[in-house]
């Protein structure tokens, strides 16, 4: 699912990829950080902070299957097209950043619009405590 980010911002062009597609554990890839997962004794991914670091290209909807991520920041980059509604699956998500990005949204580009769905899935649980895009409720 990294390597699907990876290739989909163009990750070769980012300012700093230290150690990604590397034989180097992805707990070690800049910007990702892992903690230990009590039940299985592994690692799980919970923040990807890419924020600055020269992103082009849109986020993939592979990203829904990052489940444990608690933060996720692709701010001040240059991502585009739609923001996947597959965030809407990151249910333990508790900080999002999506601002100063080039979304396809017409009402505000510089920050985005989360598609409903996202914001429907994060406002039951409670989890969200902060946003970085607008929530477009009709």
């Amino acid at each position: 699912l990294l390597l699907d980010l990876f290739e989909a911002t163009h990750g070769c062009d980012w300012t700093n990829n230290d150690n990604w597609l590397t034989d180097d554990d992805y707990c070690n890839w800049q910007g990702v950080t892992c903690t230990q997962d009590t039940t299985s004794q592994g690692f799980e991914i919970t923040e990807i902070n890419l924020s600055n670091n020269n992103l082009v290209g849109s986020i993939p909807s592979s990203i829904g299957g990052l489940f444990n991520v608690v933060q996720l920041d692709v701010s001040k980059n240059s991502v585009y097209g739609v923001i996947p509604t597959n965030l809407g699956l990151l249910t333990s998500l508790e900080v999002l950043s999506l601002s100063e990005n080039s979304y396809n949204n017409p009402a505000n580009s510089n920050t985005g619009i989360m598609p409903t769905e996202v914001c429907d899935n994060f406002t039951p649980n409670g989890n969200l405590v902060a946003i970085t895009a607008d929530c477009a409720h009709p």
